[in-house]
């Protein structure tokens, strides 16, 4: 391996665990202080009853949202997803294709050097870009992180901008006084 390949692999586990923990920590800070979170939650097939009236605790929260990531997804890519969960929550954003694109291909990558040693096997070359890697381990070039560090990238800023834009934000009112959730 070249490039700081090595190096470059680390990297995209933490940039990717940052997108994680990013969602994670959304969907929780809103089970923890809006009351209404669980019928969405709910809605979404989880069994809530437990939980009822809500808000819930950060460990509730938490438990809530590993139920919430381990609905089905269909046929929505992993950008996908997280964009449609949110989007439960009424925090709506768009992703490019492209982006959405290389979210896929970040997650098979990841997922092949946590568990594979980097070797790209059959699930990841479900991933086009990723096909003439199978079964050979797949060198994160300078340019290959870079071009995922792009991808991550735009995808918080929608993110962020999506949040930015919910109801969740509360903004200065005329006197100055404001909250922000």
């Amino acid at each position: 391996m070249d490039d700081c390949s090595i190096v470059n692999r680390h990297g995209l586990i933490g940039m990717w665990g940052a997108v994680e923990v990013a969602i994670e920590d959304t969907v929780v800070l809103i089970l923890t202080k809006e009351e209404s979170a669980l019928s969405v939650v709910a809605g979404a097939g989880v069994k809530t009853a437990k939980f009822q009236p809500g808000p819930v605790s950060e460990e509730d929260a938490r438990y809530l949202f590993a139920r919430l990531e381990k609905q089905p997804r269909g046929e929505l890519k992993v950008g996908e997803f997280y964009i449609h969960l949110l989007g439960l929550f009424g925090l709506r954003f768009r992703c490019g294709r492209h982006t959405l694109s290389k979210l896929e291909e970040i997650n098979s990558v990841r997922n092949c050097i946590l568990h594979r040693g980097g070797i790209i096997d059959n699930r990841a070359a479900k991933v086009g870009a990723l096909r003439p890697f199978l079964g050979k381990q797949i060198p994160i070039t300078r340019d290959r992180y870079l071009e995922y560090y792009d991808a991550i990238g735009d995808f918080l800023s929608e993110m962020m901008d999506g949040i930015g834009r919910s109801s969740y934000i509360r903004t200065a009112d005329a006197t100055g006084a404001g909250d922000a959730t």
